[in-house]
């Protein structure tokens, strides 16, 4: 066993990490975060048009492949021409075919997927800048390596008598050091002086990506609206650094990377009600913060850390009230009074309840208003349940009900939620059960990296932590090593090194990895039992705990990977240890979620105040070690007792696989052997002289 006393040390290493964590540059691309499609973001639209989407004045779906009215322009860096950074067209006799996305080199990157557009069948468009860099085999490879910019230019569109437009069109992007453009001309394509930028950082930070059938919105009225001689240049920039200044990306970078596809794009007349979710920025105290497009706040205890955190997944007894939150623009071109923020709860595929808020008197339109505006009343789960929350707008010109679509399936502006049932798992996590990519070993260091979460016990109460269920990649490989600890807030934030009060390792199977998790049971060795303590102290005015897990590669040999959602932005409850630095970090800059809501679950086992955490029911005052137990577990009866004490051994089933009789008239301990049992929990009861005690045991072979 590889008892982590390297993390320890780097870990309390400095006070200062305990009030002002750093953030860690973005990783660079030979270290790319694997990406997977269970996503789970709002998609800026609601979307709530009662008047309908009206006919397009413009549009084009690439059936018949780039119009050759069109421009198709392959620049570098420096504009001079570069046929190879030309835009590919997808048709359904190209080849590759409108099945293929990109073609780069895959590792831990996804499997080529296109773009799901609706008629993404009959042909789509795709700046594949991962291929252009590495030409399918490695960084600099490619026949456009080293920086690129593509631009794809339409032909002339007459917009005379049509002053409000929308442009609407299906994007699927995933960016590192890039940015993508819409630039617009009004006098044939002489001039483009005006451009909007899609997917900008607030939306889509570093090493993150849209879902598949993203529809873009921008209201371009005030640009094209009732210009007769329009030209619209989409721009894919392989130079700017996303979500950070010029100049160019951090030397060994490449300039570009990953894609761009598009699809489906129409101008249309502007509806008259239509409300979107964007992200914006807000000036606080603090200096000018993000705000993302909706959030969801949980009352917490007032924790030492000074941050709230989020849990998509709670035990009935940790529940406590939630708030939601967005930032709504008056997207269509009427006046709109009475707007509320309303999200649907629902439990179990049923409409549960609407939260709601105070509505806002008045929005013109193109108005965008923030938070501070639309935050709901609190909710406070009940019941167990698989939840979804799901964001919709009202005013005076709509209601619930008329928000499209207006069913729970397939819904883009909605979040997942979880409270188990008391039979089940007592899971308690902070990810919201989706995985947008996983990070480990790859990024973090082979050997001693580590990842630690943040869970703030609601105040008052006392629960213990039984298990550890780490959610794994598939690039994770069988004969990885991992150890959990458990720390209090106070030895975790005050240099304490060597003090927590809960540790398990395990070593990584194929099993493992096929199940998607590994589960692991924690041992105390000072109460001889399973499960750790945790709860409010008034001593410390805090109730968290830190749940570490540190990763072991054997120098690379078997990564370790860990899922984690991206649902919401990092809150500092999620930390990691980069090993090759010695360092905790917050997360990555540039606005990246490729570290906020790791799968790092913890299993509950809910107990009263006083109670022995060590049993089910302890009325021999009985204490054993170690758990878990490889076979031989010590009974420790305290004291000679002079009487037989007998000893049954139940699998989860309530079947019977082991007896023995104990006699303490001459010894106060006595040895159980359990090494014929299959590994797992099992239920092991004493009685003597007429009173019980029962026990969990875990078997870990």
């Amino acid at each position: 066993m590889r008892r982590n006393y390297l993390i320890a040390a780097a870990l309390f290493s400095t006070a200062a990490f305990a009030q002002q964590p750093v953030e860690y540059p973005e990783t660079d691309a030979t270290h790319l975060i694997d990406h997977y499609e269970d996503y789970n973001r709002l998609t800026r639209e609601t979307p709530v048009a009662v008047d309908g989407m009206e006919t397009a004045i413009w549009s084009e779906d690439f059936a018949n492949g780039i119009p050759s009215t069109w421009d198709n322009i392959g620049l570098s860096l420096a504009g001079t021409p570069r046929p190879n950074a030309e835009w590919e067209y997808r048709g359904p006799n190209t080849n590759p075919d409108t099945s293929v996305g990109t073609r780069g080199f895959t590792g831990p990157n996804p499997n080529g997927q296109p773009i799901n557009s609706p008629t993404k069948a009959n042909g789509f468009m795709i700046f594949d800048s991962l291929f252009k860099e590495t030409g399918g085999t490695g960084i600099g490879q490619g026949d456009a390596a080293g920086g690129h910019i593509g631009v794809l230019v339409t032909d002339v569109i007459n917009l005379t008598g049509e002053p409000s437009v929308m442009l609407e069109f299906y994007s699927y992007a995933y960016l590192f050091n890039a940015r993508l453009y819409v630039a617009f001309s009004t006098n044939g394509g002489t001039t483009f002086p005006d451009t909007v930028e899609i997917h900008p950082t607030g939306d889509l930070a570093v090493n993150e990506f849209t879902p598949r059938d993203f529809r873009v919105l921008e209201d371009v009225s005030s640009i094209i609206g009732g210009e007769s001689n329009v030209k619209m240049a989409f721009i894919f920039e392989g130079d700017e650094r996303t979500g950070a200044a010029p100049p160019a990306p951090p030397t060994g970078s490449p300039h570009g990377f990953y894609w761009w596809m598009i699809d489906d794009i129409a101008l249309k007349p502007l509806p008259s009600t239509f409300f979107t979710f964007e992200s914006t920025q807000i000036t606080t105290a603090q200096g000018v913060q993000d705000a993302p497009s909706y959030d969801i706040l949980n009352l917490n205890p007032a924790t030492s850390w000074g941050t709230i955190g989020h849990y998509g997944i709670t035990t009935e007894k940790q529940a406590r009230p939630i708030a939601f939150d967005a930032n709504i623009r008056n997207f269509g071109s009427a006046t709109q009074t009475n707007v509320a923020l309303a999200v649907e709860v629902w439990r179990n595929g049923m409409m549960d309840t609407v939260i709601t808020h105070t509505p806002e008197p008045i929005m013109q339109p193109g108005e965008l208003k923030d938070f501070t505006f639309f935050t709901t009343d609190f909710w406070t789960p009940t019941e167990p349940g698989d939840y979804r929350f799901v964001y919709k707008v009202t005013s005076d010109s709509i209601d619930v009900a008329a928000n499209n679509p207006n069913t729970i399936g397939y819904r883009p502006d909605s979040v997942l939620f979880f409270v188990p049932e008391e039979t089940a798992d007592q899971i308690w996590g902070m990810d919201y059960r989706t995985s947008g990519n996983s990070i480990g070993t790859t990024q973090l260091g082979d050997d001693g990296s580590g990842i630690a979460v943040r869970y703030e016990i609601a105040e008052g109460e006392v629960d213990a932590v039984w298990s550890a269920r780490i959610g794994l990649s598939t690039l994770t490989e069988a004969g990885a090593e991992i150890e959990v600890e458990i720390f209090r807030v106070e030895d975790f934030l005050t240099a304490q090194a060597g003090s927590s009060v809960g540790f398990a390792f395990k070593t990584i199977t194929q099993t493992d990895i096929d199940n998607g998790f590994v589960v692991v049971d924690f041992y105390d060795a000072t109460q001889g039992t399973g499960d750790i303590p945790a709860g409010w102290t008034p001593a410390q005015n805090d109730s968290a705990v830190w749940a570490v897990v540190t990763m072991f590669s054997n120098n690379g040999s078997f990564p370790v990977r860990i899922f984690n959602g991206q649902t919401f932005q990092n809150t500092n409850q999620s930390l990691m240890f980069d090993s090759d630095q010695g360092t905790w970090f917050t997360g990555y800059s540039g606005g990246s979620r490729s570290l906020a809501q790791p799968h790092i679950r913890l299993i509950m086992e809910s107990i009263a105040p006083g109670s022995s955490v060590s049993s089910v029911e302890n009325n021999l005052g009985l204490n054993y070690y170690p758990n878990p137990t490889t076979g031989r577990l010590v009974l420790d009866f305290q004291e000679k007792h002079g009487k037989f004490a007998d000893i049954r051994v139940m699998d989860m089933t309530g079947k019977v696989v082991h007896t023995e009789r104990a006699n303490t008239t001459n010894i106060s301990q006595h040895q159980v052997e359990l090494g014929n049992l299959s590994s797992g929990m099992y239920l092991m009861t004493v009685d003597m002289g007429g009173k019980q005690s029962t026990f969990k045991v875990t078997v870990e072979k």
